[in-house]
């Protein structure tokens, strides 16, 4: 299943993806021309953070580690949610691990309709990246 807002003065469009509807990852393959190798890496649940520029796709792909709210055998682990900005849209797979993060994601759009791609996508691993720290000092 997808979810869409519209933002910056309705010139963008972001698209959140759950990564295990698959029926919906191919739609969107073919809507808005997603290449396979992009999808392919927003769809493994062990990607590796990083970030990749696709200049034939005009496609920046940028894979982010997000921690799960719950241990594991007393243990924190992460689990990768990927963006991709590809011209007018940004698209958010998060899988049941990472689905915490898109209402925090919806606030930010809430609070600032007018930001940038670039500025909400940097944002929103700003917030990602603070839901680290409760986990540390839970570790100290």
């Amino acid at each position: 299943m997808e979810n869409k807002h519209v933002f910056y003065d309705g010139n963008y469009e972001w698209i959140q993806v759950d990564q295990q509807d698959a029926k919906s990852v191919m739609a969107l393959q073919k809507q808005y021309h997603l290449s396979d190798e992009m999808l392919t890496y927003s769809l493994d649940k062990n990607e590796r953070a990083r970030v990749e520029y696709d200049a034939e796709e005009e496609a920046l792909l940028l894979v982010f580690n997000v921690p799960q709210q719950e241990k594991r055998e007393n243990h924190f682990e992460t689990s990768p949610m990927t963006f991709i900005l590809k011209r007018k849209q940004l698209f958010t797979f998060a899988s049941h691990n990472t689905r915490y993060v898109i209402p925090m994601m919806e606030r930010l759009i809430l609070q600032n309709p007018l930001q940038t791609p670039i500025h909400f996508l940097f944002q929103s691993l700003f917030l990602i990246s603070g839901t680290f720290f409760p986990l540390v000092e839970e570790v100290n």
